[in-house]
């Protein structure tokens, strides 16, 4: 094993080990807001719901989805065995991403808590102009970064050179699309959107009808290490701007995260995911 794939492992194991803990260390957190919100609501709700952003492509499991990360799910799924012991039963639930959670919190009172990223609020509020409801959802906590993977063909040698290039975003309100459209305006790029992504974005990458695929997920994408073998394809590096770094904070993709191909690690940025919930202190329909 060379020095960058021990280091790759090491980075790896400590990532999912931060996101074991921290799942631990919000425990205590999370269980005060919700018996806050039990005790708001229990009168007219018998339980807590938790809903986590997993499925954002398809729901075909044999295809590239975004769900094949599974870390809201996860994370969801330990908070749920966690405040089991403080008998306080929460019922886990994917749901299509964040705005899906943000408007489901919003709308529906049986909804208390949810995972989201943290741009879809400014998405909200600069594309869909929902000042109100924005106002009324609260961050609990950040739970892990999920890293911007562009995949990109080696003739697209900078981010900057997706200006009139076919671009895979995801299909539209899913979360690779509401970063995609926040972080290409910020830095001024514009690209020609295809608004598709998972195994029909990948086809179109490798016939050539595309140039890359804008990709928001936590490393490693499985269906990236399995098909970016093709060596026509390399991970496009994103430099800091301040322009998008007070929204998008700069990171690193660990050299080999994606074996033999990816030989030096990438610089690139992240979006926070967050524990978010209603502003209950404001709710008076309940």
């Amino acid at each position: 094993m060379n020095k960058n794939e021990n280091g790759a492992k090491k980075k790896s194991w400590l990532k999912a080990s931060m996101i074991f803990v921290g799942s631990i260390v919000i425990t205590f957190m999370i269980t005060l807001l919700l018996e806050n919100i039990r005790s708001k609501v229990i009168s007219v709700y018998d339980e807590i719901v938790v809903k986590c952003s997993s499925i954002f492509f398809d729901t075909e499991p044999v295809r590239c989805t975004e769900s094949e990360n599974k870390i809201d799910v996860q994370i969801g799924t330990d908070i749920n065995n966690l405040l089991a012991l403080n008998n306080i039963g929460p019922t886990v639930f994917p749901a299509n991403g964040s705005l899906d959670n943000i408007d489901a919190i919003y709308d529906e009172p049986h909804i208390q808590v949810g995972i989201a990223q943290s741009d879809a609020l400014s998405y909200m509020r600069d594309y869909l102009h929902e000042a109100q409801k924005i106002k009324q959802i609260k961050m609990v906590f950040p739970l892990y970064n999920k890293e911007v993977h562009i995949l990109a063909k080696k003739e697209i040698s900078s981010f900057y050179d997706l200006t009139g290039k076919w671009v895979a975003i995801g299909k539209k309100g899913s979360d690779s699309y509401l970063t995609a459209t926040q972080l290409f305006k910020l830095a001024k790029i514009e690209p020609k959107y295809v608004k598709k992504g998972g195994t029909e974005a990948i086809n179109e990458l490798l016939n050539g009808q595309i140039k890359a695929i804008f990709h928001v997920a936590g490393y490693p994408v499985k269906c990236f290490k399995d098909i970016a073998q093709n060596s026509d394809l390399h991970l496009l590096p994103i430099k800091p701007k301040k322009e998008f770094t007070y929204l998008y904070p700069s990171t690193t993709i660990p050299a080999s995260t994606y074996g033999d191909w990816q030989k030096e690690y990438v610089q690139t940025i992240a979006v926070k995911a967050v524990l978010i919930t209603y502003d209950y202190n404001e709710r008076n329909d309940i």
